[in-house]
């Protein structure tokens, strides 16, 4: 992070010094994205997920047709998953003697983005310009995982179980570094106002969660999430396809 921010600076910085011979002509966008992200690491097979993002850029033109500057988003997600475990009561017996468990874990958290861009402009006509976005950000945030007891019931015997597991949830905090390309068209309705959406191409995403430490869980490790994992993944258009739709506006004349 504290690496980061010197980059944000001089990317800013050399912008301002090409937008000078450009009459400082600033442009403006302002996109939402309904299915923003990957899901998070912990989850492998939830069965319903939200995910929003609203991404928000400044920029100043730096050369024909090109604007770079800094990115701001807000991004807010929840995940549903169901998962089964099983307490063996006798490893040694084929027929599988214990106790199973069925839970259902809710994921929620809303992180703040900041980064930097550039974007090439392609005039395809009047109204129509073809956009390429490049971007690189960090977003942060700190989540919660609430896990609600479904069932407890025997595995090969025939016992009644009284169900009085309460829900129990704990906190982790969410980092992301991520970097890719866009592709788009911006539609003017006005000389300085465009219609615009973006489709993203690919994207290199750096991802690290950590639980806040003291295991809240009143179980073995076996009926938990593992929220503290750390990685890189690769999204494409075909496996992870991410689109924003929003407006653009440019001070000044085109």
């Amino acid at each position: 992070m504290k690496k980061f921010i010197p980059l944000l600076f001089l990317f800013l910085s050399s912008g301002l010094a090409f937008g000078q011979s450009d009459e400082f002509k600033w442009a403006v966008f302002s996109e939402i994205a309904p299915y923003a992200n990957a899901t998070p690491a912990m989850h492998e097979n939830n069965f319903y997920s939200h995910n929003i993002s609203w991404r928000n850029r400044v920029g100043i033109l730096a050369g024909e047709n090109t604007i770079i500057g800094l990115l701001g988003s807000y991004r807010s997600y929840e995940y549903l998953e169901n998962k089964t475990f099983v307490n063996e009561i006798d490893p040694t017996n084929p027929r599988g003697i214990g106790v199973g468990y069925d839970y259902r874990f809710q994921t929620q958290n809303n992180l703040l983005g900041a980064g930097v861009f550039a974007t090439q402009l392609i005039p395809l006509g009047k109204k129509l310009e073809l956009q390429l976005n490049y971007y690189a950000m960090v977003e942060q945030g700190k989540g919660e995982v609430n896990r609600i007891n479904e069932s407890i019931y025997g595995i090969g015997i025939s016992i009644f179980i009284i169900d009085l597991l309460p829900p129990v949830n704990y906190e982790y905090r969410e980092r992301n570094l991520n970097t890719g390309f866009d592709i788009g068209l911006s539609y003017y309705l006005r000389n300085n106002l465009a219609l615009q959406g973006n489709l993203r191409l690919v994207q290199l995403e750096n991802f690290n969660f950590r639980s806040n430490g003291a295991q809240m869980f009143p179980e073995t490790e076996d009926h938990n999430l593992n929220l503290n994992q750390n990685g890189s993944r690769f999204n494409y258009l075909i496996n992870m396809p991410v689109a924003h739709f929003g407006i653009s506006y440019h001070l000044g004349s085109r």
